[in-house]
């Protein structure tokens, strides 16, 4: 376990390597489909993926102007974010790095977004791909928690990490065998959420990169309705909708709300569209809860002395 500080905060953040043995996978594909045992690009969520769909699965589907710069990347062991110099904080927006003047209260991290400086949850800015969580910190006096972003075991090509280990998603069918049937119901269950639950992080945790520009009193929970529809069950074809509504009254969601989730989803459904193949269904839709705590601009003033 190593901590890296890539300029996104001054905040004690850990990868934790999967040591773990994947008891439960299943081997990788075969009887025919030996080009999916081996990847030349990227692997995300189970599926060889080009550089290009692997990055913008990093940043979750944002848009750059000209210019403008990404601010995450896949990296050897997963999606990272942009290293800025000492003492600069990345601009989730524009990928630059800047000073930031400012400072923000106990569990909450400044950065730069479109050049203002806002503070985020700790747990908002952990890279995708990677599940946030907290561990005692012995280094620490205040009795506090630091914050891990652990990467989930690494599975076969073909698989997924579940939190039940590693699920096979790709079979060989008898009569096509180089042709493969990819289990959507499973991989849109672990991408976006179980139906009616929470949202996965991979989901939920971009919609603060894209929608911290707005300063958010208080709690928001969004319901949403992700639906996949692969004609002919073509995975190539594979196309992605999502709506959204207020948790709560079932109002409508604020409109930049919903676009950065539809981008989200589009990043996570260019994964699936790299299998080609057949799906084990033609369509599913899946209702998941995205709650995001308040978005507030820094402070000014000097940070309360903590007792």
């Amino acid at each position: 376990m190593h901590s890296a500080d890539h300029g996104v905060a001054h905040l004690t953040v850990y990868w934790v390597a999967a040591s773990v043995a994947c008891l439960t996978c299943l081997p990788p594909v075969n009887g025919g489909i030996k080009s999916r045992t081996s990847c030349s690009g990227e692997v995300v969520l189970g599926a060889c993926v080009p550089v290009a769909v692997a990055d913008a699965y990093c940043e979750a589907g944002q848009t750059h102007s000209a210019g403008q710069g990404a601010f995450a990347h896949m990296g050897p062991e997963g999606c990272v974010f942009r290293e800025c110099p000492s003492g600069e904080h990345l601009d989730i927006v524009t990928g630059s790095c800047d000073s930031a003047r400012g400072s923000c209260d106990e569990g909450r991290t400044k950065v730069l977004s479109h050049g203002l400086v806002v503070c985020l949850p700790n747990e908002s800015l952990c890279p995708r791909g990677t599940i946030d969580a907290y561990a005692a910190d012995g280094a620490r006096t205040d009795g506090g928690q630091t914050q891990i972003c652990s990467r989930p075991v690494k599975c076969p090509l073909g698989s997924i990490a579940t939190p039940h280990g590693c699920v096979r998603l790709v079979t060989a069918q008898s009569d096509e065998p180089l042709h493969p049937r990819i289990d959507i119901a499973t991989w849109s269950a672990e991408a976006f959420g179980p139906h009616g639950g929470q949202g996965s992080p991979d989901l939920c945790r971009p919609l603060y990169w894209a929608t911290s520009r707005r300063a958010q009193d208080g709690h928001l929970s969004v319901r949403f309705r992700v639906a996949i529809v692969v004609p002919n069950n073509d995975i190539s074809q594979v196309r992605s909708s999502v709506t959204g509504t207020l948790a709560g009254d079932g109002g409508p969601a604020p409109p930049g709300i919903v676009d950065a989730a539809s981008r989200s989803v589009a990043s996570l459904v260019e994964t699936l569209r790299a299998w080609g193949g057949d799906a084990s269904t033609a369509a599913i839709a899946s209702e998941v809860t995205c709650t995001l705590q308040s978005v507030n601009e820094a402070s000014l003033a000097p940070p309360a002395p903590s007792r």
